[in-house]
Parts: C-alpha cells; sequence; structure tokens
C-alpha cells in the first residue's frame, strides 16, 4: 500500500482542527451592531414591520373616537394610545383629543374630526402633515427650525412658525379660521378644492387672524368678504372672530390661560353681544342699529385694551344683549 506524502497528513489535521475550533464562534456580527440572533417566523408567516408610531393620541374628555378607519372605536379610558400615520380621531359634543408629537401638542375641541397625516394620497410634504375636517384645535407647536409641520384643512395650508395657533374648519361654509397667539405661521389658501389649487402664501403674525374660503364661496357673506385672505388683527374684529369660535370659546379661554398666552391674544373669547340685529324701532331701526354697533364696538375696544367690559348702549340694544 503506497503512503500518503507528509505534507497531505498534516493539511488533514489542520483542517480538522479548524473545524472543532469554530463550533464555538459567536454569530455573525453586523459591522456596527450586537450579536443577531435568528429570527424565528412560523410556517406561512412573514416578519411584521415595525409601527410607524409618531406619538400618542388620549381623551380629555370623555367622548372621543380613535381608530384606522371607520367605524372608529370609543375611547373608553384616558390611556394613551399610539398614534400612527392614518390614525383618526373625532370627538363628540362633549369630547376633547389630546395629540401628543414630538414637538408639538394639538388639542381637538368637541365636534371635531382630524387625521395623523395628508388629506389625500396626492398631498406630500417633507415633515408631518395633520388634516383637520372639522371643528376647532390648539396647536401648541416647538417645531419651528426642527420639524416641518404642516396643518390642512379642505381649505388651507398653514406651516406653524411659533407656538400656539388656533385653526377652526366650518365644513358648511368651507371657512377655514386660522388665529395666531403666539409666534406666526405661512398659510395658503386653497382656491379650488376639486383641483387643491393653492393661492399665493401670507404670513400671518402674533394677534392676527387669516380668514380663507374656495374661490367659489367668497361672496356668500358680505361681512366675511371684507377679512378674506389678509392678515388681520385680531383687535380689528374681535365680535367676527367669536361669532365663528363660539362654541369653543370656553376651551380656547381654558387652554390660553394655562399655557400664559397674553390676555389681548384671546380677548375674543370675551362674551360681548348688544343683540343689535334684533333691535327695533320703527322707521329708525337702521339708525338705531347702527348706533347699538358703535356701542359694542366701543365694548369690545375698552376690553381688548384694559380687560374690563363696557357697556351697550342704553337705548339701542337687542333683547337678548349681555356682556361678561
Amino acid at each position: 500500500m503506497k503512503r500518503l506524502p507528509g505534507s497531505l497528513i498534516v493539511c488533514f489535521f489542520v483542517f480538522l482542527f479548524l473545524i472543532a475550533g469554530c463550533r464555538g464562534c459567536p454569530p455573525r456580527r453586523d459591522s456596527d451592531g450586537p450579536p443577531q440572533p435568528p429570527v424565528s417566523i412560523s410556517p406561512g408567516m412573514s416578519p411584521s414591520p415595525p409601527l410607524d408610531t409618531k406619538g400618542t393620541v388620549q381623551r380629555i374628555s370623555a367622548g372621543v373616537m380613535a381608530g384606522d378607519s371607520a367605524p372608529l372605536p370609543l375611547l373608553n379610558d384616558d390611556a394613551p394610545r399610539p398614534l400612527t400615520l392614518g390614525t383618526q380621531v373625532s370627538t363628540d359634543p362633549n369630547g376633547e383629543a389630546l395629540l401628543t408629537l414630538d414637538c408639538m401638542k394639538v388639542f381637538l375641541f368637541q365636534i371635531g374630526k382630524m387625521t395623523y397625516g395628508n388629506c389625500s394620497k396626492s398631498e406630500s410634504t417633507g415633515g408631518n402633515a395633520i388634516c383637520q375636517t372639522g371643528g376647532t384645535a390648539v396647536y401648541n407647536s416647538a417645531c419651528a427650525g426642527r420639524i416641518e409641520q404642516i396643518i390642512r384643512t379642505p381649505t388651507v395650508q398653514v406651516a406653524p412658525r411659533g407656538t400656539w395657533i388656533i385653526v377652526a374648519y366650518l365644513p358648511d361654509q368651507q371657512l377655514t379660521v386660522t388665529c395666531v397667539l403666539k409666534g406666526s405661521a405661512e398659510v395658503r389658501p386653497v382656491t379650488d378644492i376639486d383641483k387643491q389649487s393653492l393661492g399665493e402664501p401670507a404670513l400671518v403674525s402674533e394677534g392676527q387672524f387669516y380668514l380663507t374660503v374656495p374661490d367659489d364661496k367668497r361672496d356668500q357673506n358680505i361681512e366675511q368678504s371684507n377679512y378674506l385672505r389678509q392678515p388681520k388683527n385680531v383687535s380689528e374684529a374681535p365680535g367676527l372672530i367669536h361669532k365663528y369660535l363660539e362654541p369653543w370659546l370656553d376651551r380656547i379661554q381654558r387652554h390660553a390661560k394655562i399655557d400664559e398666552i397674553p390676555r389681548k391674544s384671546y380677548a375674543f373669547t370675551a362674551d360681548i353681544n348688544c343683540d343689535c340685529d334684533h333691535v327695533e324701532a320703527g322707521v329708525l331701526t337702521r339708525e338705531y342699529r347702527l348706533q347699538c354697533i358703535r356701542a359694542e364696538a366701543a365694548a369690545w375696544a375698552r376690553f381688548y385694551e384694559t380687560g374690563e367690559l363696557g357697556k351697550c348702549d342704553a337705548v339701542a340694544q337687542g333683547p337678548n344683549a349681555r356682556l361678561k
């Protein structure tokens, strides 16, 4: 029998040594990570992707629904739930919800609707978007300079540049009211809802408001048309803002006080109403109503400047006049 060359015998023993030594080798590491354990997948199943969690949603007062699709389940306690892209939130006539993001808190008041994400798949933003389709919400943001946050309604696009903003959408009028109580915001009106055409941007500064409706609704209200698509000081029309935000004024005022917002910024939450629409004085009705309107405007001005309530005209006021 022919003997094997010595070199082959040496190679054979080296090979056996390497195999035996590798039995205790640790699992292969990624370049920078810890050892990766093997993934166990049940037959017929695929690994689940991580949840795209951006924050939480919870109820502040009972009457909040939240979920991925209708019908939305009712939140039956105050515990925070994960807020993921596409989460829908709505409130009933008593409810109030809190959406907490990385650098923003959103309080959605009663009779409100919003979705965490864009209003439609065709819209795209570089940051996070919230689509508000009903009611009023307060956005308390510290995102400026960190993350681009876009607030959308069917008739406006708002980019906060400050910290305390009110956005209200009234579906029956297709009207969006934006009030900046602290900081500023860049606002772009939607001129055509079907085409989602955007108009010229405007910078709304602290203490200002901005009204917008689509082009085909611009003449629906004479009083409203005088303020459309132009930043105006709240002090110029506190009664108008009061009228649009009336269902939510108590909650706006409460949150503004908690966050120590300057009083003048939310002076429109006062209840100053001389009921001028119901003044009746026969042939002098027009003159008396104008007198009533002037007195009401003076009462608003006094409250705005001093915090003190003025008075309605002693004669020219409606039966339901009130100041408080």
